[in-house]
C-alpha cells in the first residue's frame, strides 16, 4: 500500500468476514479497499475505467450496492472515506466530482460548483460566473 494513504486508511475499520471475502474473490483488485460503517453497512473504493469510486452497500446484499459517489483518483475517494467516518457518516461525503444516483455534479468536487443534471442526463452548461475563480 502507498506509504502516504496507509495513515488515511488506518482510521477506517476494514470490513472482515464471509461476505468481505466473498467481496475481495469478486472485485479482487479492482476494490481494493473496502470498510465498515458501522454493522451492517459497508465502503468501498473501487476503480472504474477513467475513474475511482466509493460504493455504500448493505452487508450481505450479494446482488448490488445502494449509493455511489465518483473521485478523480484514488486519494481523494480514501480521504474522504475517512473524513466522513470522522463525521460518523453523517450526511454525504465530501470532494466527489458526481453522484449518479441524483444526477449532482460537482466541479473539482466542490460544494459551490454543484449543479444538477439535465432531463436527458447531460450536465448542464458550466455558468458563466465561474470563469472568474
Amino acid at each position: 500500500m502507498n506509504a502516504q494513504l496507509k495513515p488515511v486508511c488506518e482510521s477506517l475499520e476494514p470490513l472482515e468476514g464471509p461476505f468481505a471475502d466473498w467481496m475481495h474473490e469478486s472485485y479482487g483488485t479492482l476494490m481494493p479497499f473496502l470498510f465498515k460503517m458501522g454493522e451492517d453497512r459497508w465502503l468501498g473504493i473501487e476503480r472504474l475505467l477513467f475513474h475511482w469510486t466509493m460504493k455504500i452497500g448493505t452487508v450481505g446484499d450479494y446482488v448490488g450496492y445502494d449509493d455511489r459517489y465518483c473521485y478523480a483518483d484514488v486519494k481523494l475517494a480514501l480521504y474522504a472515506a475517512a473524513e466522513w467516518a470522522d463525521r460518523g457518516f453523517e450526511g454525504e461525503p465530501l470532494g466527489w466530482h458526481r453522484h449518479p444516483k441524483s444526477g449532482r455534479r460537482r466541479e473539482n468536487g466542490r460544494l459551490d460548483r454543484e449543479t444538477q443534471d439535465g432531463p436527458t442526463g447531460v450536465a448542464p452548461p458550466r455558468p458563466k460566473e465561474w470563469d472568474d475563480d
